[in-house]
């Protein structure tokens, strides 16, 4: 005796293909999560961690260098 799918009622294969279709929607679900958690992780990582030494460039750069006379900021 073979399995076939032709031999089980309509109903019953509508029911194992939404089964399916929503099995296949959890793990896309899934998926999805995972890599939205991990991205988040990144970006925390390169604002806390990476950001931090231009941050720090740009204090130590402004203190030390005086102001230039330019368009943009002039005394008069």
């Amino acid at each position: 005796m073979t399995f076939s799918f032709t031999n089980i009622r309509v109903g019953t294969r509508l029911r194992l293909a939404f089964g399916l279709i929503l099995r296949l929607l959890g793990g896309i679900v899934l998926v999805s999560i995972s890599d939205m958690r991990r991205a988040g992780a990144n970006t925390d990582d390169i604002v806390n961690r990476a950001w931090v030494r231009p941050r720090r460039l740009r204090r130590s750069m402004a203190r030390r260098a005086p102001m230039r006379a330019g368009p943009w900021n002039s005394s008069s």
